[in-house]
């Protein structure tokens, strides 16, 4: 079967499957309800595992097995790795693929097939070249021809070309003789790993770790903006330029001149991307984003590591949300310890920005396309004094920390749409509080060694 040609309609093998599945459910009921039981004896409630997996075309469904681990954390709360969940019952339902036979139900609902290449993990999709993405033009199987060729034991590279071979050249001969090799393998116990991860990465990691890192320019800035706005959210990100409606303006004219962008990019998107500024003390991540497709393939880790090498002598700092531990994990498996931490309150009120120019009245110097294009952070004069106040949308204030008494008051009585302080001047200003965050100042020594995240 040719790339993008339409799967060609297989009546006789979807009736196999539905009287093979159906008569399999009848007969083994007495099996997989002592399956059940045990299961649940040895490993509590739910007996079964559910998961969302790609099925035919990518479309999502919930494939059920029997579990065969049990549900263990860290201190943290992290899982913790399959081999220390794994239980010995668990591994004898993996070695005779006992573990499997639920699967029978999605055959028989049409989500499977008795044979066909195995449902991957839906984080695997978006690694895969066109020429992979065949193996979804047919319905995931209980079993396959790359399970014959070497169970799980094979490469990744090896699997996905023996289901792209299937994939273009199924029969229901075929079908058969893959049933009857399965069969003789799982009771010659042939090609079995047990713990998968024990013995390959993951697909998406590995794959992850062949795309290259790339330097980015002034033609990526629209995807640049496109990602960050999309990945970067939160209380932490209101009125900065992220939330300006000239962001793209921001990152092509004022951040790109002076600063270092890197990215990844997967079939030709750009699928991460950081924002890297050197300053005196540090060279400092401003922004770091991955789309959410590849999170968990180790991209950003890889951005990171080749920012530290680009810092040379210079340690790494970045700012975190301190309500999101899955972050703080990351950086501190990558060797940043915390600073310090600063909370921040945004409030607001209803008020406009004066327009006059008068010397006695505060004016904001961004009041132009022109000069935003060229500065993106502008000046905001206050009561004649004139300080570098982050401005991304009219009347914002964001005032620094520490602040002088006198800007203060000079910010007090602006006219301000909303402001962001810190939490101990909160008080001092008009408005509702419409949030508050914890920022924590994190850095790295160039001397720092890496822990897995």
């Amino acid at each position: 079967m040719a790339a993008g040609r339409p799967v060609r309609p297989a009546p006789l093998k979807r009736l196999i499957d539905v009287v093979a599945s159906a008569g399999g459910l009848l007969v083994l009921s007495p099996v997989m309800l002592v399956l059940w039981w045990m299961v649940r004896r040895r490993m509590g409630s739910p007996a079964l595992f559910r998961q969302v997996r790609p099925g035919l075309h990518g479309q999502p469904f919930e494939m059920i097995k029997f579990r065969t681990m049990r549900d263990a954390t860290a201190p943290d709360g992290r899982p913790l790795p399959d081999a220390e969940r794994l239980t010995d019952f668990g591994r004898w339902l993996r070695a005779t693929s006992l573990d499997e036979l639920p699967e029978l139900w999605n055959v028989l609902k049409g989500q499977m097939s008795l044979v066909g290449p195995r449902p991957l993990l839906m984080a695997y999709g978006p690694f895969f070249t066109p020429e992979e993405r065949e193996r979804q033009d047919v319905r995931p199987g209980i079993t396959g021809y790359a399970q014959i060729m070497g169970r799980n034991t094979a490469s990744w590279q090896s699997r996905l070309a023996n289901d792209v071979w299937y994939a273009r050249n199924r029969t229901v001969l075929l079908d058969f003789r893959i049933i009857f090799r399965t069969l003789a393998a799982v009771f010659a116990r042939e090609g079995v790993s047990i713990d998968p991860r024990a013995a390959m990465l993951d697909f998406n990691v590995e794959r992850a770790g062949q795309l290259p890192v790339l330097p980015l320019a002034e033609d990526d800035a629209a995807e640049i903006a496109d990602l960050f706005r999309r990945c970067l959210a939160g209380p932490a990100r209101w009125g900065t330029a992220l939330g300006s409606d000239r962001f793209l303006d921001f990152i092509a004219g004022v951040a790109m001149p002076q600063d270092t962008f890197l990215g990844i990019r997967c079939n030709g998107a750009l699928v991460a991307a950081v924002h890297l500024r050197r300053l005196p003390e540090a060279l400092h991540i401003n922004d770091i984003a991955v789309d959410e497709s590849f999170r968990g393939s180790g991209l950003a880790q890889r951005l990171i590591r080749h920012a530290a090498e680009a810092s040379a002598s210079l340690p790494l700092s970045l700012d975190v949300d301190a309500a999101n531990p899955a972050a703080l994990r990351l950086y501190e498996g990558l060797g940043f310890k915390v600073e310090h931490e600063t909370t921040r309150v945004v409030l607001r009120r209803e008020a406009t920005v004066p327009d006059t120019g008068a010397d006695d009245t505060p004016t904001l110097s961004i009041m132009d396309d022109a000069f935003f294009r060229t500065y993106g952070i502008g000046y905001l004069t206050l009561s004649g004094r004139e300080e570098r106040i982050t401005i991304v949308q009219p009347a914002h204030l964001r005032l620094p920390d520490p602040v002088p008494a006198d800007l203060v008051s000079a910010a007090r009585e602006f006219p301000y749409h909303s402001v962001q302080v810190s939490r101990t001047l909160a008080d001092q200003f008009e408005g509702e509080i419409v949030s508050t965050f914890t920022t924590l100042r994190m850095t790295r020594d160039p001397s720092a060694g890496t822990r897995t995240a």
